[in-house]
């Protein structure tokens, strides 16, 4: 799993995930379950987790279009 290579050495204390469909979601649960702050992330994370353009949403945050992302990336 990318979460364990990239922690491998520290846990990581900034996120930002996109995704932009119904699939997204277990990953989105994932991101902000008591077992990836446990494991993967830092106490101060900084968390980002969004959906483009889909609601309802387990996201934090939605992105209204793929043109507003270009900005933040």
């Amino acid at each position: 799993m990318l979460l364990q290579k990239i922690s491998k050495n520290s846990k990581i204390d900034f996120i930002f995930y996109l995704g932009n469909d119904s699939e997204d979601e277990a990953v989105f649960e994932f991101l902000k379950s008591e077992r990836a702050n446990a494991d993967f992330f830092a106490q101060a994370c900084s968390k980002y987790i969004c959906v483009l353009e889909k609601k309802p949403s387990e996201a934090d945050f939605y992105i209204e279009d793929l043109d507003s992302v270009r900005p933040i990336l």
